[in-house]
């Protein structure tokens, strides 16, 4: 076999071993990081009178929140650790993303939905001046459905690098809605589950760590879906009959746009210690060539002579 030949398999060997040591590693999501939820929905509200008393009078509402609450979840990121970090050069691929987020309360989506009809109704033994609607989420979930890969891009801080990128999310959850009358409990008016994907969810993060762990930081920006299920979209109904005609409250538009900063931590690899720097390149022989003097200088002095 050549020399050549030889270097070539020694070297894919090397690649293929280095390739080996590189593993997807489990980031463990942290309760305390940040999910927020902004829910965006349209509404149209309408008095039609007792029959004979007047044409129906309909206006729109237009009303936004925002939910927050904590985290768990996993996510599986390989960036050449255990032993192929190579301070970052591998970059990321951020291969799953599961988080799922427990919202604190629910929260006020509209006020005083209602107001504008007060002039036309009749007086009421429950005044609906004051009322509400309330949002709540639960079995809220957002998944990476394909891979993401980036560079790593460091701005000077030790052990700290940015990555960003998009990539498919699966956004899923259960949605809520209640109407809130003052002096009366909660009455959920519509409720049904989601499960929409957005095509073009922008992520950006960040890694970093120390020698016994290493954190990665997933942000996704703005991914927005619109749950308009035919559950959220049954009007809701006030009888005020015999005499006071009847009020409705519908659903045009729902729209949820999510927004987090995700934090996992592994705690089974740290960062290597950093390579030291190359030798300083100088006027004389190389390194490689030095280490072949004395064998050269040998090999002189068995030369017959």
């Amino acid at each position: 076999m050549s020399w050549s030949k030889s270097l070539l398999l020694a070297a894919s060997a090397l690649v293929a071993a280095g390739s080996a040591a590189a593993e997807p590693l489990d980031y463990t999501l942290l309760r305390a990081a940040l999910a927020r939820v902004l829910v965006d929905g349209d509404f149209i509200v309408t008095y039609t009178p007792p029959l004979g008393l007047g044409e129906p009078v309909s206006y729109s509402a237009i009303g936004s929140t925002e939910l927050s609450g904590s985290n768990s979840g996993l996510a599986v990121a390989d960036v050449g650790l255990p032993d192929q970090f190579a301070n970052g050069a591998n970059g990321l691929l951020l291969g799953a993303f599961d988080a799922q987020t427990s919202f604190d309360q629910p929260a006020t989506l509209l006020t005083n939905v209602f107001d504008d009809l007060t002039p036309l109704l009749p007086e009421l033994p429950i005044p609906l001046s004051g009322a509400a609607v309330i949002v709540d989420i639960a079995d809220f979930q957002v998944s990476l459905l394909a891979p993401l890969q980036s560079d790593f891009i460091s701005l000077g801080e030790p052990n700290h690098w940015h990555w960003a990128g998009a990539a498919p999310l699966h956004v899923a959850g259960q949605l809520n809605l209640l109407i809130a009358i003052p002096g009366q409990d909660p009455i959920q008016f519509a409720s049904g589950s989601f499960g929409l994907s957005s095509s073009d969810g922008a992520l950006a993060g960040s890694f970093t760590g120390d020698a016994t762990s290493t954190s990665l930081v997933v942000g996704v920006e703005d991914a927005t879906v619109n749950p308009e299920t035919s559950e959220l979209l049954q009007d809701y109904v006030i009888d005020l009959s015999p005499l006071g005609g009847v009020v409705t409250l519908g659903l045009n538009r729902m729209r949820l746009a999510v927004n987090g900063s995700y934090t996992g931590v592994n705690r089974q690899h740290g960062l290597p210690e950093p390579a030291p720097p190359p030798p300083a390149v100088g006027c004389g022989i190389g390194p490689e060539l030095a280490a072949l003097v004395p064998l050269l200088a040998w090999l002189r002095r068995r030369r017959p002579r």
